[in-house]
């Protein structure tokens, strides 16, 4: 039972936590979209990589671009959350 919580925290806590920090953190930043922007790249390249990889039985491919998935959704997640926020 550890050993699955642990999974699925460095599955999903931990790339969420990531991208809400850095974007968060940027958010003072003239262009702070550009934090979301690099991830949504990293994690098209992380799919391309995941569907071009000829070894059917590696699952590193595809936890990377789920990674850089949820990176990238936390990270627009959190900017919408920053943008609604400043304008009320």
């Amino acid at each position: 039972m550890g050993q699955i919580l642990i999974n699925y925290v460095s599955l999903f806590v931990v790339p969420i936590t990531i991208g809400v920090f850095l974007r968060f953190f940027c958010r003072h930043m003239k262009r702070a979209y550009l934090v979301t922007a690099g991830f949504v790249i990293l994690a098209v390249a992380a799919w391309a990589i995941e569907k071009t990889v000829p070894s059917n039985g590696s699952e590193q491919y595809g936890i990377l671009a789920l990674l850089a998935t949820n990176a990238a959704a936390a990270s627009l997640l959190a900017g919408l959350a920053i943008q609604w926020r400043s304008r009320n």
